[in-house]
């Protein structure tokens, strides 16, 4: 990340995604924060309501390293958007329909319905909670961002939060990309 930074053309910036704990992005900024204005972060997890204003950090991506995300939020200068779990939430997939739509033949489908066979074979759907972030970045007209304050215990700034996600949007497009 610190070397793709330098670089950047002068005026361009680096987007950065992340699906799941914030330790390298926390790390890059901590080493050479010089790159904070040359660099946007989209990040996956927490958990945040936007008509109470309440967030809740007791999420996956979040519990593997809370301090990095902790360190990101406090992180004046870092421009931040978050999709927490309830914006990404309804991008769900259908077990049956997804494996008749995959052809297992083709390897990278093959890789998705393992995947569901191996880790959740019980599971009817599933959140596909990374595909939900990377449409939203993708498609930005497909996705409603919000400003909101930091949580209570963090340092008071303005983030930016994914509120909601045309799901069908996102998910028809994902199945038009796998079949390129």
């Amino acid at each position: 990340m610190i070397n793709a930074t330098k670089v950047l053309p002068q005026g361009e910036k680096l987007d950065i995604i992340t699906i799941g704990a914030m330790t390298n992005l926390a790390a890059a900024v901590m080493i050479a924060p010089e790159i904070l204005p040359k660099i946007r972060c989209f990040v996956l997890g927490a958990k945040y309501n936007p008509k109470t204003k309440i967030w809740n950090k007791s999420e996956f991506n979040i519990r593997n390293d809370l301090n990095a995300f902790d360190y990101l939020l406090n992180k004046e200068g870092l421009d931040l958007t978050v999709m927490p779990l309830e914006a990404a939430f309804p991008l769900q997939f259908d077990r049956q329909e997804t494996y008749q739509r995959l052809d297992e033949s083709k390897e990278i489908e093959k890789i998705l319905a393992d995947r569901w066979k191996e880790h959740n074979p019980q599971d009817k759907t599933r959140i596909m909670w990374d595909l939900a972030l990377v449409e939203a970045y993708l498609h930005p007209q497909w996705s409603q961002i919000k400003k909101a304050k930091t949580p209570p215990e963090n340092k008071q700034r303005t983030i930016k939060v994914y509120v909601k996600i045309d799901a069908k949007a996102c998910a028809e497009d994902f199945w038009k990309a796998l079949q390129r």
